[in-house]
């Protein structure tokens, strides 16, 4: 396969968050860092976006983390499709592109 052949598509949606934690490195520490600050900021009946959000673990990490918070609601966007939350189909984690 050349590289003009390749796309996102299902397939590569599944072994896309294991591609990334080896791709980037401190990738792990830089997402456990935005869930920690995220402590200050999901509340009680709030939205939280993620833009970007590729197959959505940083979204389910979040909602796994913070699920004394009532109410909230998760919304992930990626220009994507295939990429729409594929590791994450939780209830009020809603994935839009």
């Amino acid at each position: 396969m050349n590289k003009n052949d390749w796309e996102f598509d299902e397939k590569i949606s599944f072994e896309f968050d294991d591609h990334i934690s080896k791709s980037i490195p401190g990738y792990i520490d830089i997402k456990n860092i935005c869930i920690d600050v995220c402590e200050w900021f999901i509340s009680n009946d709030s939205v939280v976006y993620d833009i970007g959000s590729s197959t959505g673990s940083l979204l389910a990490s979040l909602k796994d983390t913070y699920v004394s918070r009532k109410n909230v609601l998760y919304k992930g966007y990626d220009v994507q499709i295939a990429m729409k939350g594929s590791n994450y189909n939780g209830q009020d984690v809603i994935f839009e592109n």
